[in-house]
């Protein structure tokens, strides 16, 4: 009676599970695919500038030719044509953007706080945050 028991436990609980052998390694339809976004005034000072050299160089030196995973965006926001991307950022002056288009959605990221924090004290902070977010956003 007790081998009944445990055979009829195991028909049970193999029985409910919803994930199939197909499911479980199927590739995602889509790729994570991240942007990189510098959003800037004709004239800028001498941190935006840095900003949007640093986060450039960034870009190109760690993804540039070897990933079409990772774009970088350079915004002059006296420019009509932006309009519609400085509306979607609701952005008033410079600012430095990730956005994220993952599985899950999309997602922004504002790090402009932290790259005038660290533009013009330390590059290599700011070079250590972008690369973690962005590998972390392309992972999911």
């Amino acid at each position: 009676m007790k081998n009944y028991l445990i055979f009829f436990l195991l028909i049970f609980v193999s029985c409910q599970s919803n994930t199939s052998k197909k499911e479980l390694y199927a590739k995602p339809d889509t790729i994570a695919k991240v942007e990189v976004y510098y959003f800037h005034q004709k004239k800028g000072c001498i941190t935006c500038k840095t900003i949007g050299e640093l986060s450039k160089n960034f870009v190109l030196d760690n993804f540039g030719g070897k990933s079409k995973e990772v774009s970088y965006h350079d915004i002059d926001l006296s420019n009509k044509e932006n309009q519609s991307l400085v509306d979607k950022f609701e952005v008033n002056w410079s600012g430095l953007y990730l956005l994220a288009h993952t599985a899950k959605g999309e997602v922004k990221d504002n790090l402009t706080e932290f790259a005038f924090l660290y533009a013009m004290t330390n590059h290599d902070t700011i070079n250590i945050v972008m690369k973690n977010k962005i590998n972390n956003f392309l992972k999911q």
